[in-house]
């Protein structure tokens, strides 16, 4: 999965290492993570729910749109005042989706709250995070998915 950027209807781009890829158009998270004034630091919640399973598995996609100034998205759990880092993600070179597994142990409560932070140390007045396809399995990543309980994450 290559990213593609939409400007209008009809003027898109959506370079991939063979030229112009296929569009489609799709719905993700897409945060504009810059400014011209200096650093970037938002953080951004949805409710997640625990299950029988203490283990859980956080699925997700990113993309961000350049590899300067240090950009970075942290995601993790929050209960009350707890917080705990699941996983911390970084930009890469290739134009295309990258996709994120990590396995971790859900608080104790049965609902918390999935944290995304999105940071960048420079200005940009053209810089994007982008979050697609975030999901909670109640297995291990390395599992196969075959399990029945899946949370979908709406930020």
């Amino acid at each position: 999965m290559h990213f593609c950027r939409r400007y209008t209807a009809t003027n898109y781009t959506c370079h991939t290492t063979n030229g112009l890829g296929q569009y489609s158009i799709e719905k993700f998270a897409n945060i504009r993570g810059g400014s011209s004034a200096g650093a970037y630091d938002q953080t951004d919640s949805a409710n997640a729910q625990q299950t029988s399973s203490t283990i859980q598995c956080l699925d997700f996609y990113y993309y961000m749109s350049d590899i300067f100034n240090d950009a970075r998205i942290q995601a993790g759990w929050k209960l009350n005042t707890d917080t705990e880092q699941i996983i911390e993600v970084t930009p890469r070179a290739e134009n295309k989706w990258h996709r994120s597994q990590s396995n971790f142990v859900a608080p104790s409560s049965s609902s918390y709250q999935l944290a995304f932070r999105m940071i960048r140390n420079g200005p940009s007045t053209n810089f994007y995070f982008s979050l697609d396809e975030i999901k909670i399995y109640d297995v291990l990543c390395s599992s196969g998915f075959t399990a029945t309980a899946t949370t979908t994450i709406s930020i």
